[in-house]
């Protein structure tokens, strides 16, 4: 069942609060220029297409589905999550230089921390992610994906010629 892509978000946070551990998140943009986010849990894979309309506003499409792929299994060691810095991690990454192995110490480090739930954040610095991201993260996850890619697609575009024109064509 298709459904606007905020009601997706809201079901993912839902769940990701329920739940916070073996999160993967999959981020890109297609061939045409629309966002693609795929989350991952479980059994399930939550699809979204979306559109940027302003710098504080998406709109779009997406999908939940059985997860039916190993893709996830592969994309990233870390699994998604939010994760507190301490004050000491905090002063670790002050004081190392880019080109130091040190960084890379202390954002593993934080990375193999538990995740936390959003409601549960109460440090002033937290580590989100990892969000992988690749162009045209729909084809990566399975070629039985892309009839519902072109679906997704087709209505954010309907839906786009209607309320948002001008992201069709910036002259209307």
């Amino acid at each position: 069942m298709i459904l606007p892509s905020d009601k997706i978000r809201e079901k993912i946070l839902k769940k990701y609060d329920s739940n916070p551990k073996d999160w993967k998140v999959l981020f890109g943009k297609d061939r045409f220029g629309y966002y693609n986010m795929a989350a991952s849990h479980d059994s399930e894979l939550w699809l979204t297409k979306e559109e940027k309309i302003n710098p504080f506003k998406f709109t779009g499409f997406g999908a939940k589905l059985d997860l039916d792929t190993d893709f996830f299994k592969r994309i990233s060691p870390y699994t998604f999550g939010l994760r507190p810095i301490s004050e000491k991690q905090i002063k670790g990454l002050i004081h190392t230089s880019p080109n130091n192995e040190n960084i890379n110490k202390v954002f593993s480090n934080i990375l193999k921390t538990k995740p936390i739930p959003s409601t549960k954040v109460d440090s002033p610095v937290v580590l989100q992610g990892p969000i992988v991201n690749s162009d045209d993260s729909m084809r990566l996850i399975s070629d039985k994906h892309k009839e519902l890619d072109i679906k997704l697609r087709n209505e954010l575009r309907k839906m786009l010629y209607k309320k948002y024109p001008q992201t069709i064509n910036p002259y209307s």
